[in-house]
């Protein structure tokens, strides 16, 4: 019995979540953005009295007068599982839990929610149960007393062997009564001797009842030996201690007999790179499904786009602020026009340079990002602070997985792109369509393949623009501006030859002199050098910004705009 889909209904901070579950889901995103509460949810349905305190106390309300809703769809169930089906002879089972003031369960079959029977939660947990392994997972929690995890799990250790044939509680009764006849007794008649009224009595110290094997089980601790050392695990590392408390979590799920799934708060905690890979790989290998949040980049880099949750915080009318979840729709590939094998193979984008940003700007090159970054730096914009990727996408033929991926997953995005991407050259290439003086020219029409329909979905749109490409840049900017698409005049060392200012800055960098001071030598006899980081990059902090090419002056005015405008909170 596998667990299928989630949805969440004004749960804590949720109000509407939908999420497909596979064998390995990582909920991710920056601090407070609701990850642990998908988890918590997970666990309010399968272990309801762990969390009715915090339902009666309000800790799960979205509002005071919301209803809570928690609503799981279950696949491949067995046939011997009695709860009813979405429909007659399906394997698929839908239930909800809601929650105002008191807790109500319901099945949805045949179109129509109804009461579960009585026995649902036995009946359940027969064929699946969830583990919750919370953040805290230290030697406190592993250690014995007020039924800490170690005990809970020797104690069920011991039970489980123990069940059929108990050999070892009447070996422990007969010791006890051993000590009895030999101690107690004596000290009983002692006690009598000494108190100080006569009667017809005695004292018998006796146990309250026959002692069992738990008199052997208390005060024990866990101990870790590597190679001829061994100490205490609260005197281990915390990464030791975070697995050892995973490993009996994982023991008492198991030791359930059925399906169950993990749910594990940020399980990369105080493990060092190699080993979250390993225990990423671990995670993979169990024959179960596995849901966590992280903040762990190694890991986050090593996961699929689409076995990826993104939480993030977004301002409410209602409460202040509520939390949203986007995830990848199963049909994206096919949807978007994409090769799933080919991207993984070659064009694969790390997570985490975008799925813990609160927006995102593309370039065609890393050089475009640094640029782009310094003029984001003179307009006193913290890319840091605003949470803000410059993702290289290194060529245009790799921008469409950037693009749609970023659309697919809703993040505020801008794309930066030279002018060739959306228009041929007038000769096809290049250094056959320069003019007298060295800069590009361009045929009156668009290149095949791009994603301007995507950018710009009308038709009226994009003639427009292509007019404009030719008669106006400045204009054409402002079309593309309303949808957050930036394109450079010529490219983006070109604009820079074009500003007066900023080409006697190259010449100096360069050092051409006298007659070589044109504009060809720089864009045709030096175009190498030109496109070069450390050509360009002085130039560009050397120039006053009235000075810069309109292009990179409407870069520096309007990116720190959008990036301030993203409706996502840090």
């Amino acid at each position: 019995m596998k667990l299928k889909t989630i949805r969440i209904e004004k749960f804590r901070a949720i109000r509407s979540s939908e999420i497909r579950v596979n064998s390995e889901l990582a909920l991710v995103g920056q601090n407070s953005a609701g990850k642990s509460s998908v988890l918590r949810a997970l666990n309010a349905f399968f272990n309801f009295n762990d969390e009715k305190e915090a339902f009666d106390l309000g800790r799960h309300n979205f509002q005071k007068t919301s209803t809570a809703e928690i609503d799981l769809s279950f696949v491949e169930t067995p046939v011997a599982c009695t709860i009813a089906r979405v429909t007659i002879g399906g394997d698929e089972v839908r239930v909800r839990l809601r929650f105002k003031r008191t807790d109500s369960w319901q099945v949805y079959t045949n179109g129509i929610w109804a009461s579960v029977a009585s026995d649902f939660h036995t009946e359940l947990r027969k064929f699946i149960s969830y583990v919750y392994v919370p953040l805290r997972r230290d030697h406190e929690i592993s250690g014995w007393g007020d039924h800490g995890l170690l005990q809970t799990a020797v104690e069920a250790w011991v039970k489980h062997h123990t069940s059929r044939r108990d050999s070892i509680s009447p070996r422990v009764a007969e010791l006890g009564q051993m000590i009895q006849r030999r101690a107690f007794d004596g000290l009983s008649k002692q006690l009598r001797k000494v108190t100080p009224i006569n009667g017809a009595f005695t004292f018998n110290l006796e146990y309250t009842r026959p002692p069992d094997y738990s008199l052997l089980l208390r005060d024990l601790i866990l101990r870790v030996t590597e190679g001829t050392t061994t100490v205490d695990l609260q005197d281990c590392g915390s990464g030791t201690q975070s697995m050892t408390a995973f490993a009996l979590y994982s023991y008492l799920a198991e030791l359930e007999g059925n399906t169950y799934i993990l749910g594990i708060e940020e399980p990369e905690q105080n493990l060092h790179p190699q080993a979250q890979r390993e225990l990423l790989a671990n995670l993979r290998a169990l024959p179960l499904q596995v849901l966590f949040t992280t903040h762990s980049t190694v890991i986050l880099d090593d996961l699929r786009h689409d076995e990826v949750v993104l939480c993030r915080r977004v301002k409410s009318a209602t409460r202040g602020i509520e939390v949203t979840t986007t995830q990848l729709a199963a049909t994206f590939w096919s949807t978007s026009g994409l090769n799933e094998e080919r991207y993984y193979h070659f064009y694969r984008r790390r997570n985490s340079e975008f799925f813990f940003s609160n927006f995102v700007i593309l370039t065609e090159s890393p050089i475009d990002a640094e640029l782009v970054k310094e003029l984001l730096r003179q307009a006193k914009t913290d890319t840091v602070t605003h949470s803000v990727s410059i993702l290289s996408v290194d060529g245009v033929q790799s921008l469409p997985y950037a693009y749609h991926l970023l659309r697919a997953l809703d993040l505020d995005f801008a794309t930066v792109v030279d002018k060739d991407y959306f228009m041929p050259y007038l000769h096809d290439e290049l250094e056959t369509s320069r003019d007298a003086r060295g800069f590009p020219r361009y045929r009156k029409e668009f290149n095949k393949g791009t994603l301007l329909e995507n950018m710009l979905p009308s038709t009226a749109e994009r003639a427009t623009l292509l007019n404009l490409f030719h008669g106006n840049h400045s204009r054409a900017m402002d079309i593309l501006e309303k949808f957050n698409v930036f394109c450079f005049k010529w490219s983006l060392e070109i604009d820079l030859v074009n500003s007066t200012t900023a080409r006697q800055l190259l010449f100096q960098g360069l050092n051409i002199a006298g007659g070589d001071q044109t504009t060809n030598t720089l864009l045709v006899t030096r175009k190498k050098a030109l496109k070069k980081l450390e050509t360009l990059l002085p130039v560009v902090q050397g120039v006053q910004p009235s000075n810069l090419p309109n292009s990179y002056k409407r870069l520096r005015r309007t990116l720190p705009d959008l990036i301030k405008k993203t409706g996502f909170l840090h």
